[in-house]
């Protein structure tokens, strides 16, 4: 149990003290710890410290420009009302938290994030909903009781981890997640459309390593699935998917109004040609005995 005091929040165990920043503790800066994504957490803060003291619309839009909007805040809210209001489900990498923003339904959310700038701006597009309980840490070092997740959603996070804080954030979940778990997690896929056009403007498309001021790994999906293949021993279901078919904002390519359902029927009739054209895959690992309703959102995935 933590309690709050002051502007830092102090465990009861173990005495430490951790800062917070209006309401939202940190716990990437106690004692000698060190967080491995420093020069992207510099990036996002910084871009963040941007759009400080904009309203919550104007932030929808700028996390528009990112992610489509439709299509990943019908996914997130399906996924958490397949957990009942009494598990918890730990959002990796939230950003400005905006998909929670109105999905009122299914299990509490954890929304952690290493660049406090995001979580502030996160808190002033919530508002007094208090949907996520929002807080600064890191991945590879999870400020969260062992066994007490249920499970995981993650958009574009883990894809720019750098593999020791993979490795670290794997062994992490492995600690906090229950017996029974779901995650689904997105990340930014090769499509061979993409590529094809990229080449053709003279330009290639980055796929590994280092990009700018952070790792970004645009992997297929046997890459991803050997990459996870030993977590929990390999008890589990995996299964793959896409997701943001149509939306293309490195091409210029925001639909409006998007086109979902035929995203929907593509991404489960045939995932062949969604493959071909999908900006972002999606991995689930199931080890869940009981499903929860899925509200009618047909996918690709078990």
């Amino acid at each position: 149990m933590r309690s709050p005091i002051g502007e830092s929040l102090r465990c009861t165990g173990c005495a430490a003290e951790f800062p917070m920043a209006e309401g939202i503790p940190d716990f990437t800066r106690q004692g000698s710890y060190s967080c491995p994504q420093k020069e992207e957490r510099r990036f996002r803060d910084e871009a963040a410290r941007m759009q400080m003291g904009q309203g919550a619309q104007h932030l929808l839009e700028e996390a528009g420009r990112h992610h489509s909007l439709p299509v990943m805040g019908e996914r997130a809210s399906v996924f958490r009302k397949r957990f009942s209001n009494q598990e918890w489900l730990l959002d990796i990498g939230t950003g400005y938290a905006w998909p929670w923003k109105d999905a009122p339904e299914g299990a509490a959310i954890l929304a952690i994030d290493i660049s406090m700038g995001n979580l502030l701006l996160a808190k002033q597009l919530l508002g007094e909903s208090g949907s996520a309980l929002l807080i600064c840490a890191d991945a590879a070092r999870l400020p969260i009781s062992d066994g007490s997740i249920a499970g995981v959603w993650s958009a574009q996070a883990f894809q720019h981890f750098p593999e020791p804080t993979f490795l670290e954030a794997q062994r992490e979940l492995d600690r906090v997640l229950k017996k029974d778990f779901l995650l689904e997690l997105y990340h930014l896929h090769p499509a061979p459309m993409v590529r094809a056009i990229s080449r053709l403007r003279g330009k290639r498309l980055h796929l590994r390593g280092r990009c700018g001021p952070f790792e970004t790994n645009r992997l297929s999906f046997s890459e991803w699935r050997s990459r996870w293949a030993l977590f929990r021993g390999g008890r589990f279901e995996l299964c793959c998917g896409y997701s943001e078919l149509f939306f293309h904002p490195e091409l210029g390519i925001r639909p409006r109004p998007y086109p979902a359902g035929l995203e929907r029927f593509l991404a489960l009739r045939a995932p062949a040609l969604a493959g071909v054209i999908a900006r972002q895959g999606v991995l689930r690992l199931k080890n869940r005995s009981l499903e929860k309703r899925s509200h009618g959102l047909e996918t690709a995935l078990c």
